[in-house]
């Protein structure tokens, strides 16, 4: 199985052309990945508030991400 890290640099890679480098930098990058476990995917962020704008902005282009590094649909939150 590949290691947590991995996939998340990798969905990284997928994530970063699709949004501004500002964006990016803001919101994505200070995103740490906690567990991967039963095809859920579980991402650690600084702030309720961050937190309450990924989900609604970037759930699904997070989510896709992951999914594709990983070859199934796969679960972010």
């Amino acid at each position: 199985m590949t290691n947590i890290l991995t996939i998340w640099a990798d969905a990284l890679e997928i994530i970063r052309p699709e949004m501004a480098k500002v964006s990016f930098d803001t919101w994505i990058m200070p995103i740490t990945p906690y567990i991967f476990e039963n095809d859920t995917f579980v991402l650690c962020t600084n702030t309720q508030f961050m937190q309450a704008q990924l989900n609604s902005k970037y759930l699904i282009l997070l989510s896709n991400a992951v999914s594709q590094v990983v070859g199934r649909d796969i679960k972010v939150k």
